[in-house]
């Protein structure tokens, strides 16, 4: 199935209004509670289970900032060029090597 512009909008602002809806939640029961989520989460899983979420809420934390490095370094690479000639893994290039070899 071929995704379309305006079903790949449509699923960006539906997964927006579900962040956003879940977020508001967390943050009204962390003001009323005055808890963190790591607190909040201890007294929904018990001690032992709220290492299940830290670690998801871990791996999305370093996979935005990596999502936003790659971003970044890609900007400056079109903004300034490569001055130093080295090119570390290009995986568009290698997938086109592969499919048309």
């Amino acid at each position: 199935m071929l995704f379309t512009c305006p079903m790949a909008l449509l699923a960006i602002a539906i997964g927006m209004g579900i962040l956003f809806v879940l977020t508001g939640l967390l943050g009204i029961i962390a003001q009323r509670t005055g808890l963190s989520l790591a607190l909040l989460c201890r007294y929904a899983y018990g001690a032992r289970g709220t290492n299940l979420p830290m670690l998801a809420m871990g791996l999305l934390t370093l996979g935005w900032f990596s999502a936003i490095t790659g971003m970044v370094g890609d900007i400056w690479g079109a903004f300034i060029g490569n001055p130093s000639g080295m090119v570390v893994l290009d995986p568009r290039e290698s997938l086109i090597n592969e499919v048309c070899a």
